[in-house]
């Protein structure tokens, strides 16, 4: 949730916001696959969205991620 705030708000604060906006009562509530949050509030930091946003830096999203996902000497580097 704290990468959702940083994406669509700007701040870790918007934790909080996300929390009163869809009647959640703790940041430890379980969430399903699939669950949509409403988000509607203005941004705590225009600056941290635009730049987000200007560059394609999704905190959230549909791309795959972990050691399931990764191919060696692409974007798993063995040191």
């Amino acid at each position: 949730m704290f990468d959702l705030a940083l994406q669509e708000y700007g701040d870790i604060e918007g934790v909080w916001q996300i929390l009163e906006e869809n009647g959640l009562d703790s940041i430890l509530e379980n969430m399903h696959a699939g669950q949509e949050l409403e988000i509607s509030l203005e941004p705590l930091s225009y600056a941290l969205v635009n730049y987000l946003r200007s560059y394609e830096i999704g905190t959230m999203g549909d791309r795959p991620t972990g050691i399931g996902w990764m191919a060696l000497e692409k974007n798993f580097v063995i040191a």
